[in-house]
């Protein structure tokens, strides 16, 4: 099909102000497995971590947590994981919204940090799809006895409560919130095993300034992951969507019982 172009006259196009001398708009900072990582998306993700509290991270870190959710995102997909359901990631975006005060005063915050709230949206539904993916691929795996309860209960949250001068719960009222911190907590360990293995086995190229600096390993083909599996889910079929697992209280070093009644 040949497409015709019009001979009508129109006004010149108004030229875009060019980037002062020296600026970096944007440049390629990895290229993984044919796709590209992007500075500005590093940028956004350190953007993203600021606006929901968590610790300001160098760039070189954020690089390396952009590879490890290429690493997920693929694997989910493999695995044909469905997307979080809209009215989930309505309700995380309220959720951080609300730490704002207002949503008046949550769009001048998102502008400082040079995001928008369609980005905000996509990186909210990301972290979401991650984070239960990676859930739904472990949990089955994970297997918490009594014993286990009861030494964090004896040697983690009485110590903690003491602490704090507060009355100490009997075990059996606060038994499945220990039982979910603790398999959050394997949850976490047996990801990090996984993607340290898959790490080895993807090719990662940095790059500096837009040229090649490092490759991490050798391409080699690799077949398509096979799809996760877990009781009661057919192989083939889409599984269905994974609940959010319940928010478990952390500390620096892991696991905490403060928000443990």
């Amino acid at each position: 099909m040949i497409l015709l172009v019009a001979t009508v006259a129109r006004p010149a196009p108004v030229p875009k102000p060019a980037a002062p001398a020296g600026e970096v708009v944007d440049r390629i900072v990895a290229r993984i497995e044919g796709d590209i990582i992007t500075l500005g998306e590093v940028r956004e993700l350190g953007s993203f971590q600021t606006l929901t509290g968590r610790a300001t991270a160098t760039e070189e870190t954020l690089l390396r947590q952009l590879i490890d959710q290429w690493i997920v995102a693929n694997d989910a997909a493999a695995a044909r994981f469905p997307q979080p359901d809209a009215d989930d990631v309505d309700a995380e975006v309220a959720r951080l919204e609300h730490t704002a005060g207002t949503s008046e005063a949550f769009a001048p915050r998102l502008a400082a940090l040079g995001l928008t709230a369609k980005a905000l949206r996509r990186m909210v539904t990301r972290e979401l799809y991650l984070e239960r993916y990676l859930d739904y691929k472990f949990r089955p795996t994970v297997k918490t006895d009594p014993q286990a309860i009861e030494v964090y209960y004896r040697d983690t949250l009485l110590p903690e409560l003491k602490a704090r001068n507060e009355s100490s719960p009997p075990i059996e009222s606060v038994s499945e919130q220990i039982r979910e911190v603790l398999v959050q907590k394997d949850i976490s360990r047996l990801s990090e095993e996984w993607l340290v293995q898959t790490r080895a086995q993807i090719h990662v190229e940095r790059m500096d300034g837009g040229r090649a600096r490092l490759s991490v390993a050798p391409p080699t083909p690799k077949p398509a992951p096979p799809p996760v599996t877990m009781p009661g889910v057919s192989p083939g079929t889409t599984p269905a969507a994974a609940p959010a697992p319940p928010k478990p209280a952390v500390i620096p070093s892991g696991p905490t019982s403060k928000d443990l009644p």
